[in-house]
């Protein structure tokens, strides 16, 4: 289905989303600053305007400088309709330098901005002559014919040859262009009119730009009856105006003391009043939507830091438009106390979403046997996240997310509180990857798919998937399930997945949960939806039509298993005597494509042989032994267990061994002769893979004591005992920390 049949299905609420932009006047004051600008605005009007005034509103990014100029100028020009006063309403003049695409734009547009504002003829002529001399080639020296501080001027010598040498061109009188200034300045001295220039932004322009327009407000045109109102961070303007002479730095401060005679700090921006702007955005935001926040939880995650890291009104708009996507992107159930938290880490820093995938088999409590190192890895993770802007985080506020994070059993979680929540597996990618294209994976896309039965159009809309988007249909696939009511749609459903399972690409970062875990919770559904003995007949009929062994044999494990943790793959309401049977079929299937084609388990050859040893031990046995070394060394070499593993000493890196005990279970190990086994024809893959098996029967130990090995365990090993080992390019050795 289309994008825009998809949206014809769905009832859209309009979507609001904050610009970035500053507030116009007091009408839009959520930080109560109106009287802050008062005060500014009295202190403006107030002041004597003989003499040229430059104010300073000294605040950081983001934290409302625009806006409070808009207060400020709002509150002169209410002053003057009000006729409250009777001093001369000044003229307000904007220049914003940020929008200057050079040097020489700069400095044009300063000066024609102010003789556009100007009347008198003198000091128009004045503007354009300046004008014209600073843009002829010598424009940076011509600014410094009036002495400034040192580090924003040049030599003597250049300021004197580039004046003379410009005066020449347009006058025989060397100081042509200071007389005319004196007659502006004598002009404005007697001038009835006042003028407030604001100039904003000027912290976003690089350093040489910043000089510039510092060199022309106190330099060029500090002129009586004006008043400059500076906005930007004192902290990026100091250090442009920072230079080191003589070997030794100098500060910047010292120079704007020079510059600007009066200074306000904006307000800190209270957490309370974020914290309440933010709560009023979330309700608009939601909308009805709002009943169904478990207020309880929610007031939890206020009380462990939820918006504690906002400083500034340009944080939380940034997190109510990532919140208002999210919730674009979703046309499934969640929990919308997660969704606001998770929005929240990912406002505050984008890099929360890479270390909670890395770490999600620990954030779960699913980890594989081999990698269940709980405190390490919960070291590693809180270092990384440390190393963001979400140091220092309260713990309870992740194990609200996650319950089951670094091996903790909490009490209480069941079928229903995991539902749609973040803490729910299947949700996982839904929360954090909700930007992925979607428009073709929706429910009612998947719908209109299914319900056509027709093999060919799913298999073509299957193939059409991008590798990052495979799992994404999958937790899109089982929600669709869970609108099911009839047993012909499970039964469709069901045996197209057991057949079809293994086409579905998936990238290599969701390969953590296999992709049976989905097969597994839709059967779960079906048994909880329709007749249990419906579900089985769907089974048992899929088993014996699917050719995919691969995920028959993960649907057999999960079988053994009966339920997982979160209650999502739950087989508990099958007979045990009916789930052994399940089982058995599966095992013999797999057996029998076991001895056509060994390979034929795909990448889960190792899995799959557990699977059979465990079911079928006799019948692996004799076959086996039936078999010369060679073909037991194929055997062998298939057996392995390789993985990932993080390791504190090691860094990540490939990992083998093997389970002797099921191995020894249908072949005996101690019949196996280093010589002899090693004389077979073998790739250097699986010789290396016979290898680990030695060493493991040998009772080699690793570097770092844990029951896997790496290729340098391998290389030394066969060091030691004089045995040849060509590493292949697939074999990765270890990044040591």
């Amino acid at each position: 289905m289309g994008k825009n049949e998809t949206k014809d299905n769905h009832s859209f609420e309009q979507t609001t989303f904050y610009s970035d932009v500053p507030i116009r006047g007091t009408t839009e004051d959520r930080l109560n600053r109106s009287h802050f600008a008062d005060t500014i605005a009295d202190s403006l009007l107030s002041c004597d305007g003989s003499e040229n005034l430059v104010v300073l509103l000294n605040g950081k990014w983001g934290s409302g400088k625009t806006s409070l100029i808009n207060l400020i100028k709002e509150s002169i020009v209410s002053i003057d309709h009000n006729k409250k006063t009777n001093l001369i309403t000044p003229m307000i003049i904007d220049y914003s330098p940020w929008n200057c695409l050079s040097q020489d734009a700069i400095i044009s547009q300063f000066l024609s901005t102010l003789s556009n504002n100007f009347k008198g003829k003198r000091i128009k002529a004045f503007l354009k002559t300046i004008n014209k001399a600073l843009l002829s080639k010598e424009v940076l020296e011509l600014l410094d014919f009036i002495p400034l501080p040192s580090p924003i001027t040049f030599s003597i010598k250049k300021v004197a040859s580039a004046f003379q040498a410009y005066s020449k061109s347009i006058t025989s009188d060397k100081s042509d262009l200071e007389v005319k200034k004196d007659q502006v300045v004598k002009a404005l001295s007697k001038s009835k009119f006042r003028f407030l220039v604001f100039v904003d932004d000027l912290d976003r322009l690089n350093d040489s730009e910043i000089r510039i327009v510092m060199q022309l407000i106190k330099s060029v045109c500090c002129f009586p009856n004006i008043t400059y109102v500076l906005s930007f961070d004192k902290e990026i303007v100091s250090s442009a105006l920072c230079n080191e002479q003589s070997g030794a730095k100098t500060g910047g401060d010292n120079y704007l003391e020079k510059i600007v005679q009066v200074e306000f700090d904006l307000p800190p921006v209270r957490a309370e009043d974020v914290k309440s702007i933010t709560l009023s955005d979330i309700e608009k935001v939601l909308g009805a939507r709002i009943d169904k926040i478990d207020s309880n939880r929610f007031e939890k995650f206020l009380a462990y830091g939820l918006f504690s890291k906002f400083e500034t009104i340009r944080q939380e708009k940034r997190f109510i438009n990532l919140l208002n996507f999210s919730l674009g992107s979703f046309d499934l159930e969640i929990d919308y106390v997660d969704l606001i938290a998770i929005t929240y880490l990912r406002s505050v820093d984008q890099r929360i979403i890479g270390i909670l995938s890395k770490y999600q088999p620990w954030l779960f409590g699913t980890t594989d046997p081999y990698q269940n190192d709980f405190s390490e890895n919960k070291k590693r993770f809180y270092k990384e996240l440390d190393s963001t802007n979400l140091k220092g985080m309260d713990e309870y506020f992740l194990t609200t997310l996650f319950p089951y994070m670094f091996g903790c059993c909490p009490n209480g979680i069941g079928d229903d509180y995991l539902s749609g929540k973040l803490c729910n597996q299947k949700r996982f990618d839904l929360y954090l990857y909700s930007t992925l294209d979607t428009d073709d994976i929706s429910v009612e896309s998947i719908k209109t798919i299914l319900e056509s039965e027709d093999v060919s159009i799913i298999s073509k809309f299957i193939d059409s998937l991008k590798e990052e988007q495979g799992r994404m249909f999958l937790i899109v696939l089982t929600s669709y399930a869970e609108t099911l009511k009839k047993k012909s749609d499970f039964a469709f459903l069901i045996d197209y997945l057991f057949c079809n399972l293994s086409k579905i690409k998936f990238s290599s970062q969701f390969m953590l949960v296999d992709k049976g875990y989905f097969l597994g919770e839709i059967c779960t559904i079906s048994l909880k939806t329709i007749k249990a003995k419906d579900t089985l007949e769907i089974i048992d009929n899929s088993i014996a039509k699917s050719s995919d062994i691969t995920t028959i044999i993960d649907f057999g494990a999960r079988l053994e298993r009966v339920k997982n943790h979160s209650g999502q793959v739950d087989f508990s309401s099958i007979d045990d005597q009916t789930r052994k049977d399940l089982i058995s079929k599966i095992a013999d299937k797999a057996f029998e494509a076991f001895k056509e084609n060994m390979d034929s388990f795909s990448y889960r050859v190792s899995f799959g042989i557990s699977f059979l040893i465990r079911n079928k031990k006799a019948e692996m046995k004799d076959y086996i032994c039936q078999h010369d070394l060679s073909w037991k060394a194929s055997f062998l070499s298939k057996s392995i267990f390789v993985g990932r593993v993080d390791s504190s000493n090691r860094g990540s890196y490939n990992s083998y061994s093997y389970s002797i005990d099921e191995i020894g279970s249908v072949i005996d190990l101690s019949e196996l002769k280093k010589e002899e086994i090693l004389k077979v024809s073998l790739s250097d893959k699986e010789r290396q893979n016979i290898i680990v098996l030695l060493m493991q029967i040998g009772n080699f130990k690793p570097d770092d004591g844990n029951n896997y090995y790496t290729s340098e365990d391998i290389g030394r090993y066969c060091e030691e005992n004089g045995f040849q080992f060509v590493p292949s390019d697939s074999y990765e050795k270890p990044d040591r920390e």
